[in-house]
């Protein structure tokens, strides 16, 4: 009877420490700082003091929505991408942050037949709209490449600022070529001293996707869809090879070969 009576008392102490410790006005966040763990660029004019306001304060420490920080953030600033949010008792906030970088330009046209591009980074999250102004004057690497689409239409409804594209078989596929040149050894910068233009081609259900590299290089996948990531790598290995023995010309078709079982890839 004693140990029920016990068992009684700790669960109320408990409830009551809880309740206390909710209430308390020791652990309502009042802090918030940023650690930047990129230098910035397009946020540069951005100062912290204006992300910061976008996270709202006196709430309990241990009730804030961390996921619900981070989507207001990059909704609010395209270009920020939250790294964590890290807890500091009693009361702060530290939100790790990285700019993103842009990587494609999605070409566009509106219904007046005036073309614009919608910039995206790696992962396939709208960043701005732009003009072709922005490939003026730019240094090399810092240009996005520019993507089009072939035999397929491009809804702009799917390319909202500050959301990943709203279109799941284009988004992924450019993940999946962020992923692949990554695994090539290119971070978005290097990808953009490489390549100057992807052309997407839809055939029927199979896609061919064409790399235009800036010394003049194509590299043509065929049924792109396929065994996309070992394509690309394929390609870019042939192509480092043409590249050290001075080719700035041509074309690098690579295939599946279903009789040899293997990922063929051919210059001409």
């Amino acid at each position: 009877m004693k140990s029920k009576r016990l068992v009684v008392f700790l669960i109320i102490l408990a409830f009551l420490t809880v309740l206390i410790v909710l209430n308390s006005t020791v652990f309502t966040l009042q802090k918030v700082s940023l650690n930047w763990l990129t230098t910035k660029d397009e946020m540069i004019g951005i100062k912290d003091n204006s992300i910061i306001d976008v996270v709202s304060t006196g709430e309990n420490i241990f009730l804030v929505d961390k996921a619900n920080i981070i989507s207001d953030l990059e909704k609010e600033f395209p270009y920020l991408r939250v790294v964590g949010v890290e807890t500091k008792f009693p009361n702060k906030l530290v939100i790790h942050t990285a700019e993103r970088e842009n990587l494609f330009a999605i070409n566009m046209s509106d219904g007046n037949g005036n073309k614009y591009y919608m910039i995206l980074d790696e992962k396939g999250k709208v960043l701005r709209k732009t003009t072709s102004s922005i490939f003026a004057g730019e240094e090399l690497g810092a240009k996005p490449i520019k993507v089009s689409f072939v035999g397929s239409n491009v809804n702009p409804d799917d390319y909202v600022v500050g959301e990943e594209v709203k279109e799941g078989n284009v988004r992924d596929l450019l993940q999946r070529l962020s992923y692949t040149m990554r695994e090539a050894g290119h971070t978005p910068t290097t990808c953009k001293g490489v390549f100057t233009d992807i052309s997407i081609v839809y055939a029927g259900n199979e896609k061919e996707i064409n790399f235009s590299t800036r010394n003049g290089m194509v590299i043509s996948l065929k049924d792109a869809e396929y065994l996309t990531t070992e394509k690309l790598l394929l390609g870019l290995t042939v192509y480092d090879s043409h590249q050290q023995h001075g080719v700035v010309e041509g074309t690098i078709d690579v295939w599946y070969n279903l009789v040899e079982n293997k990922i063929m890839a051919r210059y001409s």
